[in-house]
């Protein structure tokens, strides 16, 4: 009902969502039918919100406008709120109880479509109530048809979303009729993606990879706007590459749900080494820390606890000089046990200079890498595993290939049930070789360049610091152990235990 409680003041909020139809009125238009509806009752505006967003339930952003409103309702900064429909202000229940209540709390009316309504009044809240559920129920079935439309165009095959880089789409038609037509390469990116993959399955590494890219000036995944300022990274290269729309996949909701009506940057087969590549390495080394400062921080061990390594910035102790004098102290870098960060009084249980023991293990990388029966082993431990790998891809191309005959099938004779029964029972099948291919994803890339090299020392030499700590992990474990004679300097030895992980004696 209108109220009859005296307004003089008002406030307006005006709202348009990019899922409105073309019925919607633009933000503009609202707010002009607003202000006349107020100048033609005598009411003052004394303040006027506007924004683009969702008002439903389903909202993934926040409408900042609409928090101002509620607080000015919270405080009676007006004697009512104008909003051009109910369903400007919201499409979700238990806003509109909130702002019923504070209208309601504070004396304060809401109108909307031309009327003005008391909400301290039963009738006035059945109405609005109403409308309110009926805005919610409409925001639900638009969104239950938007998500069947992305799942329907993502079972075609077509895009959704922000465009993938190194494609570009083309459209045709205008506004609402606007529509993306084809999806082709991007001639400045696409070549980035293909290059990307090509030196990573060469054995280079991501961080070498990104170096490169950055060098050449590659533009990034940033969007034109974005771009200034913006390098490649190893774990912006990951990601990218880790993207099944590059091997011409189509996902929805993490899912692959078919092939994409693109051509793929990077074939199939390379896309699954690639993926075994990734995995691989995180199983075997885990996360990797590009922040590390020094070869060994993090990988070495303690002899005693089985703690990590970590960096110490350490003094040297008082030397008196045959003069009497007191020679400066020196400061140094030390590996330290990790635990003893956390041992209350206890001390580190083992220490070693940097320089000392990452000049040690560098020497025991070379000389390792540098015998031949390295390559023997290398090469034996490829070759035991190569049929089992051809014959993995083999058996996964074949299920695929009969999924898609399938798919093929069902969509043209209208039998999805025939298509859900083979995908149950050829996915957990192409799953499991999958799995097996990844084990047996084969001798780390940089390892083998390294065995392969003429000279193995100036091969490591030119690699950078994220690249041998990559190698080091691979290779080996190292283990520092307690002082068995105090007092001594230098490197001892015998202080450091190396358990290879790869081409043992």
């Amino acid at each position: 009902m209108a109220t009859s409680s005296p307004v003089q003041t008002v406030i307006l909020y005006a709202r348009v969502s990019h899922t409105d139809t073309g019925s919607a009125r633009s933000v503009t238009d609202q707010l002009a039918e607003l202000r006349a509806w107020a100048a033609r009752e005598g009411w003052q505006v004394i303040r006027e919100y506007a924004e683009q967003g969702s008002a439903s339930r389903y909202a993934t952003r926040e409408r900042p406008e609409w928090g101002a409103v509620m607080q000015a309702a919270g405080r009676r900064e007006a004697d009512a709120l104008l909003t051009w429909e109910a369903s400007r202000a919201t499409r979700d229940l238990a806003d509109y109880a909130a702002l019923r209540d504070a209208c309601a709390a504070a004396g304060m009316s809401w109108g909307y479509s031309g009327t003005l309504h008391d909400l301290t009044d039963r009738s006035a809240r059945f109405r609005t109530g109403l409308e309110a559920l009926l805005a919610e129920d409409e925001a639900a079935k638009t969104r239950e048809r938007v998500v069947r439309g992305v799942r329907a165009a993502a079972e075609r095959g077509m895009p959704h979303g922000r465009a993938l880089y190194g494609y570009r789409r083309e459209y045709e038609g205008e506004g609402d009729a606007r529509r993306v037509v084809a999806v082709v390469e991007d001639p400045a990116r696409g070549p980035v993606v293909r290059e990307a993959a090509r030196r990573v399955l060469a054995g280079e590494s991501l961080n070498s990879v990104a170096r490169a890219l950055n060098a050449q000036g590659a533009p990034t995944a940033a969007t034109d706007r974005e771009e200034a300022g913006r390098l490649w990274t190893a774990s912006k290269l990951r990601q990218m590459l880790q993207r099944p729309g590059y091997a011409g996949l189509r996902t929805y909701r993490g899912e692959v749900v078919g092939t994409a009506a693109w051509e793929p940057l990077i074939a199939r087969e390379d896309w699954d080494e690639l993926q075994a590549l990734f995995e691989g390495s995180r199983a075997k080394h885990g996360p990797q820390d590009h922040r590390a400062q020094h070869l060994l921080t993090g990988i070495a061990r303690c002899g005693v606890c089985g703690s990590p390594l970590v960096r110490r910035a350490t003094r040297s102790g008082t030397v008196r000089r045959k003069d009497g004098t007191i020679a400066p102290k020196r400061r140094y870098d030390t590996y330290a046990c990790a635990a003893g960060i956390e041992r209350a009084g206890g001390g580190f249980h083992v220490s070693m200079s940097v320089a000392h023991l990452d000049d040690y293990i560098s020497r025991a990388v070379i000389a390792r890498l540098s015998q031949p029966d390295v390559l023997e082993a290398l090469s034996g431990t490829e070759s035991s595993q190569g049929d089992e790998r051809a014959a993995l891809k083999a058996e996964i191309a074949g299920y695929r290939e009969h999924l898609e005959q399938a798919r093929a099938y069902a969509a043209e004779h209208l039998r999805l049930d025939l298509l859900l029964d083979q995908e149950a029972r050829l996915q957990p099948r192409i799953n499991a070789a999958e799995r097996r291919l990844r084990e047996l994803s084969g001798v780390d890339p940089e390892v083998r360049r390294l065995a392969e090299a003429g000279d193995v020392r100036a091969a490591w030499d030119a690699l950078d610091l994220e690249q041998q700590r990559h190698v080091v992990r691979v290779l080996m474990v190292p283990s520092v152990l307690p002082r068995t004679r105090p007092g001594r300097r230098g490197l001892d030895p015998d202080r450091v235990a190396v358990s290879w992980l790869l081409g043992q004696d």
